[in-house]
């Protein structure tokens, strides 16, 4: 057997993920929740840098430099501007933490595919 019907068999174990995963778990958020926006900015805390998408479109990136109970502010990277942010006015509230469930099941399903794909190769060799 050639080498290319061993990436192709990898490549079929690689992508089942795809094929037995729902739509929803590719989906992003569609409404604006609030208090989880709040929840998030929260658990990352003061100085931590963070990614904002607001419901109008417009993409921010900064560090956080205060929150409260209605919005937050943070500085923007690369500027001295400070912008004020209402939690209900935002989409999406990625942050640097690598303690995340997102970040853990990123670094399992690596390891995961290495594991796979180091077996898959043992075995055919």
């Amino acid at each position: 057997m050639s080498c290319f019907c061993y990436l192709r068999k990898m490549a079929v174990f690689l992508l089942i993920p795809l094929a037995i995963l729902p739509a929803e778990c590719y989906a992003g958020p569609r409404n604006a929740n609030p208090a989880a926006n709040q929840k998030k900015v929260e658990k990352l805390g003061l100085g931590h840098w963070i990614q904002v998408k607001e419901k109008n479109g417009r993409t921010l990136t900064g560090i956080i430099i205060g929150f409260g109970h209605q919005s937050f502010q943070i500085q923007l990277h690369n500027s001295s501007e400070i912008v004020g942010l209402s939690y209900a006015d935002v989409l999406r509230v990625r942050g640097d933490d690598l303690t995340s469930k997102r970040a853990l099941a990123f670094w399992a399903l690596t390891a995961g595919v290495a594991v796979g794909a180091g077996f898959i190769v043992h075995s055919q060799f």
